[in-house]
């Protein structure tokens, strides 16, 4: 186990493309899905959170290097591992939002509906402030950060901030 010293001797950092080297914000998801279903509802939903939180510079030195954009994901045993977001680690209420969003978008690849993808590129915030309210029931666990999300969507972060302070360690 480390000490606490060694812990706070170490700056965290979270984004897309830190230091010179990539960092991923996978999600992973089992279960039998219609993949091509499901990641295009990934990419709509989770990627309209990226592309008003994100750090823009750091988002395309990842995607540059091989890392990162629309469509990503690996196939595991268990289902897939969504791989196109940075890391989403900046606080524990962006964590939320974020895996708020990927559930939001299973629920909806459950149903069989799609997103169209267009209107993420011209109103990511209203598509994230909306697009819930087509659920005839929404899960427990994601009213949350459902909630969370109308306070914190105007909000910028500091992605050069180091993240223990935020999460408290």
């Amino acid at each position: 186990m480390l000490s606490e010293n060694k812990i706070r001797g170490f700056k965290w950092l979270a984004g897309h493309f830190v230091c010179g080297k990539s960092i991923g914000g996978h999600i992973h998801i089992s279960g039998d899905w219609d993949i091509s279903l499901l990641i295009k509802n990934l990419d709509t939903i989770v990627m309209s959170l990226s592309d008003i939180f994100d750090n823009k510079f750091q988002r395309r030195e990842r995607e540059k290097h091989g890392y990162g954009g629309d469509g990503k994901y690996y196939k595991k045993d268990y289902g897939i591992e969504y791989r196109s977001p940075g890391s989403w680690l900046a606080s524990p209420a962006l964590s939320l939002l974020y895996l708020t969003m990927a559930k939001l978008s299973c629920v909806f690849t459950l149903k069989g509906k799609e997103f169209n993808g267009q209107q993420r590129k011209e109103d990511p915030k209203n598509l994230l402030l909306s697009f819930y309210k087509e659920l005839d029931e929404i899960p427990s666990d994601c009213l949350e950060g459902i909630n969370l999300l109308s306070k914190v969507i105007d909000k910028k972060i500091d992605w050069k901030k180091d993240i223990k302070i935020a999460w408290k360690i």
